[in-house]
C-alpha cells in the first residue's frame, strides 16, 4: 500500500496525522492540560535550583548529577508530550519507560547515602566503558582502538574512583549503578509494583517486540500502516502515567532539595487514576487477546488415524 504524506512545518506528516492530532486534543483535553501543567510546574522547580536550599549535609555532586537526571526527566515528559500529540502509543510507552528509569535513579540518589552512592553513580559508566574496551580487544578491527580505550577508562578510574573499594567496582561492573539488578533497585527504592507492572508493561513497546500495533494487513488494501491511536483506554493510560512518575520525581527533589512546591505537586499525584491499576487490567486483556489470536492463527489439528 502506498501512502501520501504531507509535509507541515515539522516535517512529513504520517498519513491521517492531522485527523488523529485534532482527535487527540478533543478526546483527551483533560488528561493533556494535567500533563501541561506539570510541566510547567516541573521548569519552576528549575529555576528554584538556582537558589538551592539544600538540607545539611547534601553533597553538591548528589546536587549535580539530580539536577541533571531530573532535566533529563523534564524534557523525557516533553518528548512523550509531543508524540502523545500524534496519537504515537507505542513510541511514547518507549519514553515514558526511560521517564520510569529516570524515576528509579533520581529515588536512589537522594533516599540515603548521598555521597557514597552519588560517587558509585559516576563510577558506573566509566566502568561499563572498561567493559566496552575489553569487548573492543576480542572484536576484529577494533583491537587497538580497545587497548587506547582501556588507557583512557584505567586514568580515569585512578584519578576518580579512589574512595571505592575494587571489590565493589567489580560488583558495579557486573551490575548497575546501585550493583543490584534492576528489578531489586526497584524494590529497593519501594518501586517494586510499578517494576511488575508498568515498566513490564511498557517493555515490549520498547524491545520491538509489540509489532502488531504498528500495521494491518487487509486482503482488500495490503499492508496498511497505522499511523497513531486517537481512541481507547491506552492512550490516557500513557498521558496519566507519564505525569504520575514526573510528579513522583518532583517530589523528591522538592523535598529534598528545599524547593517547596509541594502542596501543587500532590494534584498531580496518583489517586484513582493510578494507571498501575489499569495496567493489571490491561495486562490481563492482552493475555486474553493474545490467546484469541493464537487459536484464530491455528488450523485445527487433523484427527489421528482411527479416531472419528
Amino acid at each position: 500500500m502506498i501512502c501520501e504524506m504531507k509535509t507541515v512545518g515539522t516535517g512529513p506528516e504520517l498519513p491521517q496525522e492531522s485527523y488523529v492530532r485534532e482527535r487527540v486534543t478533543l478526546v483527551y483535553k483533560k488528561s493533556l492540560v494535567q500533563l501541561d501543567e506539570a510541566l510547567l510546574l516541573g521548569v519552576k522547580l528549575v529555576e528554584a535550583s538556582a537558589e538551592i536550599n539544600a538540607i545539611p549535609g547534601l553533597p553538591p555532586k548528589t546536587v549535580f548529577i539530580v539536577m541533571g537526571l531530573y532535566s533529563k526527566a523534564l524534557k523525557t515528559v516533553r518528548a512523550v508530550r509531543l508524540g502523545v500529540a500524534a496519537g504515537l502509543l507505542e513510541d511514547g510507552n518507549s519514553l515514558c519507560r526511560s521517564l520510569l528509569e529516570t524515576c528509579v535513579a533520581i529515588q536512589y540518589l537522594l533516599q540515603q547515602d548521598w555521597a557514597t552512592r552519588a560517587d558509585e553513580y559516576a563510577a558506573y559508566p566509566i566502568l561499563k566503558s572498561l567493559g566496552v574496551a575489553k569487548k573492543w580487544q576480542g572484536t576484529p578491527g577494533l583491537e587497538e582502538d580497545g587497548k587506547c580505550l582501556e588507557i583512557d577508562v584505567n586514568r580515569e578510574i585512578a584519578r576518580q574512583l579512589g574512595n571505592i573499594t575494587p571489590d565493589r567496582q567489580k560488583t558495579l561492573r557486573r551490575s548497575s549503578y546501585s550493583g543490584m539488578s534492576l528489578e531489586d533497585t526497584f524494590t529497593a527504592v519501594g518501586m517494586g509494583v510499578a517494576y511488575q507492572t508498568v515498566y513490564r508493561h511498557m517493555s515490549p513497546h520498547a524491545h520491538a517486540s509489540q509489532v502488531d500495533t504498528h500495521f494491518d494487513f487487509q486482503a482488500a488494501r495490503g499492508l496498511a500502516l497505522h499511523p497513531g491511536t486517537c481512541g481507547g483506554p491506552e492512550l490516557r493510560k500513557l498521558i496519566d502515567t507519564t505525569r504520575w512518575f514526573f510528579a513522583g520525581i518532583m517530589e523528591i527533589v522538592s523535598k529534598t532539595m528545599g524547593f517547596g512546591y509541594l502542596a501543587a505537586i500532590d494534584r498531580f499525584m496518583p489517586g484513582v487514576d493510578d494507571p498501575t491499576n489499569e495496567v493489571v487490567r490491561a495486562w490481563h486483556a492482552r493475555v486474553e487477546e493474545r490467546e484469541q489470536k493464537a487459536r484464530i492463527l491455528t488450523p485445527p489439528q487433523s484427527p489421528a488415524p482411527g479416531i472419528p
